[in-house]
C-alpha cells in the first residue's frame, strides 16, 4: 500500500520504530507512520510485550458502516480494504485495529472512524464511548480520554483525530 495511494500523507515521527500505515476514513486519508504509538518507550514496550494482554486482532464486521468523503450517509460498501498489519519489527507482530464511534443521533449504533495497525500485544479501542459485546458496539457512555483522539460520549457530535475533525451528518 505505500507509495500506491495519492492521499498517502508521510510524516516523520520523532522517533521511528517502524512504519504502520493507518486510515482516516472521513478524509479518505492513509497514513505511513508511527502515529499512534511513537511516545512508547523501549522500556515500556519492553514491559507491556512481558505481560501479553493484547486482545484478539480486529476486523471489519457486518454491522459495520463507514463514512466516505464526497458521499453522503454511511454504508458498509464505504468501508475501504483494511491497512495490511502483516508486518514485525522491533516491537514484534502488528495488528488490526479498527475505532468505532457511536452516530450523535443514536447512541446504539456505531460507525468506523479510523482503521489502524497497532502492536500486536496493544490493546485496541474498537468501540469509543462503549465496549464490543459479539459482534455489536454497545455504548456505555464511559469516558473516553486519548492523547490523540477526543470525543464528549455524552454528545458525540463532533471527533478531532490527530489534528482532523469530523462531524457526522445523518442520512436525508
Amino acid at each position: 500500500m505505500r507509495g500506491e495511494n495519492s492521499n498517502t500523507q508521510s510524516l516523520q515521527p520523532e522517533e521511528n520504530h517502524r512504519q504502520l500505515n493507518w486510515k482516516y476514513l472521513p478524509e479518505s486519508k492513509v497514513f505511513d507512520d508511527d502515529r499512534f504509538y511513537i511516545h512508547y518507550d523501549d522500556r515500556e514496550v519492553k514491559q507491556t510485550k512481558a505481560l501479553d494482554i493484547g486482545d484478539p486482532e480486529d476486523f471489519l464486521r457486518s454491522s459495520d458502516v463507514c463514512p466516505k468523503k464526497g458521499q453522503s450517509g454511511f454504508k458498509r460498501s464505504y468501508c475501504p480494504t483494511p491497512p495490511d498489519c502483516n508486518w514485525s519489527g522491533k516491537w514484534g507482530k502488528a495488528k488490526l485495529c479498527i475505532t468505532r464511534v457511536p452516530f450523535p443521533w443514536d447512541h446504539s449504533k456505531f460507525y468506523v472512524l479510523a482503521m489502524k495497525c497497532i502492536p500486536k500485544w496493544e490493546n485496541c479501542d474498537k468501540c469509543v464511548c462503549g465496549s464490543i459485546h459479539g459482534n455489536k458496539c454497545e455504548f456505555d457512555g464511559s469516558t473516553w480520554d486519548d492523547d490523540r483522539f477526543t470525543v464528549d460520549c455524552n454528545n458525540p457530535k463532533t471527533v478531532r483525530m490527530s489534528g482532523y475533525s469530523y462531524s457526522p451528518r445523518k442520512n436525508s
